[in-house]
């Protein structure tokens, strides 16, 4: 498909890769500190902690699998793009109907996660079977595993033992640690190393 430069598929999985090195940390500090961050509006507001580390999860899974929708658009599949959109809207509906009204708030989010799981499968499905577009799995996972080594497992922890202001200076550092990695070796080690799947691309 593409001549003289990179292909579709390695300019997917290097935007995955970046959407993901974004992401990460971000999705991260959100769901580790999400009940002092929704403090700052209320203390009512503390009641959706559950709710927005379940979305903060979703949002990271969302951000892995990159533009899959524009993807499919550019292939020349609206149609195809418009029935995973409706799939999705009906699985929203069908999970929150269920959902909403055993568990509150956490049931909508578990709801818009799943509906993301399912929307964004379809859509992973789609390029693989028609284009041979692949995620990075691999590269995704170790992102993943590193993010949660130096920042959300210490930053946990220190929140655990010993208050938030302890978990905000651990996850400061680890933050630091992450962007200065990232920042000096993200190319090398996440990017250009996102290699293509070696399959014809009709």
């Amino acid at each position: 498909m593409a001549r003289g430069g990179l292909s579709p598929s390695v300019v997917y999985q290097k935007t995955c890769v970046w959407l993901t090195l974004i992401s990460a940390p971000i999705c991260t500090v959100v769901a580790v500190f999400a009940e002092p961050l929704l403090r700052i509006f209320g203390s009512s507001f503390t009641a959706g902690t559950p709710a927005l580390r379940v979305t903060a999860a979703a949002a990271l899974i969302n951000s892995a699998t990159g533009p899959l929708a524009t993807v499919v658009l550019m292939g020349g599949k609206s149609g195809i793009n418009l029935a995973v959109s409706v799939i999705g809207l009906a699985t929203n509906v069908a999970a929150s109907v269920v959902l909403v009204s055993a568990f509150g708030l956490v049931g909508a989010s578990i709801a818009w996660a799943l509906t993301i799981v399912v929307t964004n499968g379809l859509g992973l499905w789609i390029v693989d079977t028609r284009w041979s577009v692949g995620v990075p799995i691999g590269r995704i996972s170790q992102i993943w595993m590193f993010v949660a080594a130096i920042i959300a497992i210490p930053s946990t922890v220190a929140v655990s033992l010993a208050g938030t202001g302890a978990g905000v200076i651990v996850c400061a550092l680890g933050l630091a640690i992450y962007g200065a990695l990232v920042t000096r070796s993200g190319c090398d080690w996440a990017v250009l190393t996102a290699v293509e799947r070696p399959r014809e691309v009709t």
